[in-house]
């Protein structure tokens, strides 16, 4: 086999430790990946750049290989099972196949390569292929240790490759630092996609998670683009939480990223109706920064029923005085669960109305509302009649007086 294939992948393995000091990663410019229901690999066609050489693999396993003690070299594989990788400055590729039995390793000639030339290319695909991940991440436990896999791990030059050892590695039971160093490869996934789904696996075999751990996971989150996928994860992560509100700071400041108004609202509309640590006072905080009207009665509309707490009440009410429109403050308003709110919380609602709804059609409406749903009617006269100082028009005033 010619020798420049395997020098330039030594080459690339003994520059990886610079390649991911510094941050960078192996750039892919296709790929294909075919899973079974077990989500193992079955087909895949790969073609990945480092230090200016492209790389291409193509394999398709019939079923579960098995490495070699030291996890680099395949001992055993299916009839018709192969992996071939071609380097295409020079032509030159490798092919493992099964003969007669055996795995054999054939060259562009016909010629079997050395054990070292052979352990430098499958180097080569596990540090840039999700290719046999679970494989050299069971076989690196059972001879060497968890320390061994995560050294894999913090290896891996793509998202696909950082998502499947990730994925691997999580299916073990693992300990505090573990945990710790696979959500900082976890932080590291660009795809916003890969990221949540990786999270998902991790979170669905790793159950007993620390404070600190949870914080690690939820700050690594603060990277993430899409408004869809960020509220996808948290809404699956809120009933995970545990009850700190350390913890539930860290989460609402990653729903802070969110800046579509509808997918915050979609968010906080999802984790109002699970059962959750989370607090209803911070959900209404969390959504200060939702700058559509519309978004915003909307929110009210979602938490009003279940606001119970004196905070809640507070936190609600301040966050309805960032809505503009009278319409939408007028439908927040009807929103408010006047039935089982105190005296004292009901005449804050009505005085806020007035001061903040400026069309004497809504005003009236409000109020109109308020004094029917409300027990507390008898008691809130004198605190109608003053909002009722607000409207100009003779016709709503007379429509409330009505109803008094």
């Amino acid at each position: 086999m010619h020798t420049s294939l395997f020098k330039s992948l030594h080459l690339t393995s003994l520059a990886a430790i610079v390649l991911i000091a510094s941050g960078c990663s192996g750039v892919v410019s296709h790929q294909y990946i075919k899973t079974n229901s077990n989500g193992a690999i079955t087909e895949i066609k790969k073609n990945y750049q480092q230090f200016g050489d492209e790389y291409q693999v193509i394999a398709e396993i019939n079923e579960p290989i098995t490495l070699s003690s030291d996890a680099l070299t395949i001992t055993s594989m299916s009839k018709g099972s192969f992996v071939k990788i071609k380097h295409f400055k020079s032509d030159d590729f490798l092919m493992i196949s099964e003969k007669n039995g055996e795995v054999t390793y054939i060259d562009q000639k016909g010629n079997t390569p050395n054990k070292n030339e052979i352990e430098q290319f499958m180097t080569s695909v596990f540090d840039n292929t999700p290719l046999f991940a679970v494989e050299r991440t069971q076989t690196l436990i059972e001879q060497q240790g968890i320390s061994a896999a995560l050294n894999q791990m913090e290896r891996a030059n793509n998202d696909d490759t950082k998502s499947a050892y990730i994925t691997a590695i999580s299916a073990n039971n693992l300990d505090f630092l573990a945990q710790k160093r696979v959500l900082a490869v976890l932080a590291q996934i660009k795809s916003d996609y890969s990221q949540r789904v990786t999270v998902e696996r991790f979170l669905d075999k790793q159950k007993q998670l620390t404070d600190q751990v949870w914080l690690t996971l939820l700050r690594g989150l603060n990277g993430m683009s899409s408004d869809y996928e960020t509220r996808v994860l948290l809404s699956k992560l809120a009933p995970q939480l545990p009850n700190a509100q350390t913890v539930h700071q860290a989460y609402f400041d990653v729903s802070k990223t969110i800046d579509s108004d509808y997918e915050k609202f979609r968010l906080i509309s999802e984790i109002s109706s699970q059962s959750t640590h989370l607090s209803i006072a911070d959900m209404f905080t969390a959504s200060a920064d939702i700058g559509s009207d519309y978004e915003a009665y909307r929110v009210v509309n979602a938490l009003a029923s279940e606001v119970k707490t004196p905070n809640d009440f507070e936190a609600m009410l301040t966050f309805m005085q960032q809505i503009d429109s009278d319409y939408e403050m007028k439908r927040a308003f009807l929103s408010l669960p006047y039935q089982t709110m105190d005296r004292a919380t009901t005449a804050q609602s009505i005085e806020l109305a007035s001061k903040f709804i400026d069309s004497d059609y809504e005003l009236s409406k409000t109020l109109i509302h308020i004094c029917q749903k409300s027990p507390h009617k008898a008691q809130l006269t004198e605190t109608v009649k003053l909002a009722l100082q607000s409207i100009g028009s003779d016709s709503d005033r007379v429509k409330v007086y009505d109803v008094l």
